[in-house]
């Protein structure tokens, strides 16, 4: 019974892994931005409720904008994934596609709610 063992050809991350890896950041980096946009630009508390602070409206458009190059990254790096998904154990990253649903559902709320 001699048994065969496969070997194994990938020893570590390679730079697909780093540039997937790199994305994610970038991405938690550019979510956070944008949570913290769209607090600031936010109704203030009180008797204020209701009404933008200065300068939200804009912020507001600095947020979609950074969930537009989110969702750009996002999709990118699912696509670089996709291309190596060649074993039984690659798998997606869950952040990526967390992130890519995060910011299309954002850029459709932004829309919807700065028009009406």
């Amino acid at each position: 019974m001699a048994e065969e063992k496969k070997k194994i050809r990938r020893q570590g991350a390679d730079s697909v892994v780093r540039a997937i890896n790199v994305l994610v950041i970038i991405s938690w980096v550019v979510f956070l931005v944008a949570f913290i946009m769209v607090s600031i630009s936010g109704p203030g508390g009180g008797r204020s409720y209701g009404a933008v602070r200065p300068g939200g409206s804009s912020l507001y458009g600095w947020a979609i904008a950074l969930m537009a190059v989110q969702f750009i990254l996002c999709v990118t790096g699912l696509m670089v994934q996709s291309s190596r998904m060649k074993r039984k154990s690659d798998r997606y990253s869950r952040s990526l596609i967390i992130f890519t649903a995060l910011s299309v559902a954002g850029i459709i709320f932004f829309i919807f709610t700065s028009s009406g």
